[in-house]
């Protein structure tokens, strides 16, 4: 897919390829958590982009042309999170979805981890990104995923703390594998688990600290699954809401 002869890079010398990810990425990172996944894989190849690579940018500038009335949502009434979501608000209090798929990449086998921050039923931290170690297991991949996402609610929590609205409970992070969750709270070594960097283990301090609780969500009720794969125009509406992404005029 990357240009391999002379007239295959000069022809992409006249394609404004890395502003057009520039913007893409400026989208993701502030509004458009719903873009995180392609603008990431778009990324990547950043440094040597081909047509294949320049077609799936306009691509996504396509469905963002085609969407742009979408905004992100915040409810803290119970009255407008009920209209909108159907279901009661969750208050000013931070929780964490997080997921990841297994060897996505066709080039080097490393998983992609994502995850999501909410506030009010509306999202407030998101993260697409590719793990730097080849994890062996979907348990592993995800919970290199779930370390991730408890690195950021420390962060978050911190502020919030520092602003005069800290959070009196543990923030509830929610996965999709319950594997993955047993290994997090189960502080004993397996032969399939043994080799599992350290670095990643925070994860049982930090819910022996209160400052996390980790528990299950079915696949169909994950929000970050947008954020790990590119998924069907339906599914990827479906998450989409459950992101507190609405196209609603009341928004």
């Amino acid at each position: 897919m990357c240009p391999r002869t002379a007239d295959e890079r000069n022809e992409m010398l006249t394609i404004p390829y890395k502003a057009a990810v520039g913007s893409l990425m400026f989208l993701m990172t502030c509004t458009r958590p719903d873009i995180s996944f392609e603008t990431s894989k778009v990324s990547q190849f950043a440094e040597n982009p081909g047509l294949p690579h320049w077609k799936a940018v306009k691509r996504i500038f396509r469905y963002l042309k085609g969407i742009q009335d979408m905004k992100l949502f915040f409810c803290p009434w119970m009255s407008s999170c009920e209209a909108h979501y159907g279901k009661t608000s969750d208050g000013f209090q931070l929780k964490a979805f997080c997921d990841s798929d297994w060897a996505g990449d066709v080039e080097d086998r490393r998983s992609t981890s994502g995850y999501v921050l909410t506030l009010y039923n509306g999202p407030v931290a998101w993260s697409t990104r590719v793990q730097t170690a080849v994890a062996q297991s979907t348990v592993e991949s995800e919970y290199i995923a779930m370390s991730e996402v408890t690195k950021e609610v420390k962060w978050l929590r911190q502020l919030l703390s520092d602003l005069g609205r800290g959070q009196s409970n543990a923030t509830s992070i929610y996965s999709d594998n319950q594997k993955a969750i047993c290994l997090a709270k189960n502080p004993q070594f397996h032969r399939r688990t043994k080799h599992i960097d350290v670095r990643y283990h925070f994860v049982r301090a930090e819910q022996e600290n209160n400052t996390i609780c980790i528990h299950y969500t079915p696949s169909e009720n994950q929000p970050a699954d947008m954020l790990t794969k590119g998924l069907p125009s339906c599914r990827h509406e479906e998450c989409r809401l459950m992101l507190g992404m609405t196209a609603d005029p009341i928004a």
